[in-house]
């Protein structure tokens, strides 16, 4: 029998456990599909899946930038009661920073935000990017948009970036987008922020690269 070779996309922080090295290639001995999930410690806590002749593996890590636009019509963002970013026409982008984002993928992420065609045209279709509307881009950093949501009831922030490499990063995104001339204002980098926006549509994407 042919041998079969499985791909399996790993949260970064389990890459290069013995571990999971020796349940991955045991599963792949014996299932010919394998659904799992696994704990902060490593656990395995589902499987399904049927017999196989695999012994090959593989593994991938998996870390996304990740933002949340929304199109508004206006939005600010507020500090001690002082307005220190605010836009009118535009996208309000709020940004989630993992540990193993880096400055490629900021790019990356910056142009397709940019690029996005969610703007009403001449017939009133979504073709509309947010230079060719003349719209500018408010930029709000938000760690929570990283958490781990996927067990329990409270969130895990396990996987978020540090606050240098997220300040770094953030910083990155904006003067990205600034110089490739799109108006960009900002929020203040882990400051306790009042956030307010009308929200035109409603239109809200979640983008990740």
């Amino acid at each position: 029998m042919q041998d079969l070779l499985f791909l399996y996309a790993v949260y970064p922080k389990f890459v290069g456990s013995e571990d999971l090295l020796l349940l991955i290639a045991t599963l792949n001995h014996k299932l010919n599909f394998a659904k799992f999930t696994l704990s902060e410690q490593g656990t395995v806590i589902h499987i399904q899946g049927a017999a196989t002749f695999a012994n090959t593996i593989e593994l991938e890590e998996i870390s996304q930038v990740i933002a949340l636009i929304q199109r508004v019509t206006q939005a600010k963002v507020d500090v001690d009661g002082q307005t220190i970013g605010a836009i009118d026409k535009g996208l309000l982008v709020l940004l989630g920073i993992e540990r193993e984002d880096d400055a490629t993928k900021m790019e990356k992420l910056a142009t397709k935000v940019m690029g996005y065609r969610i703007f009403s045209d001449e017939n009133g279709k979504m073709n509309l990017n947010i230079q060719q509307a003349g719209g500018s881009l408010l930029v709000v950093s938000q760690f929570t948009l990283a958490a781990d949501t996927g067990r329990g009831l409270r969130p895990s922030f396990s996987c978020v970036g540090t606050q240098d490499q997220a300040r770094s990063l953030y910083g990155a995104f904006i003067e990205f987008c600034r110089a490739k001339g799109v108006t960009t204002k900002t929020g203040e980098f882990a400051a306790d922020m009042q956030v307010s926006l009308v929200n035109d549509g409603p239109v809200t994407f979640n983008l990740q690269v």
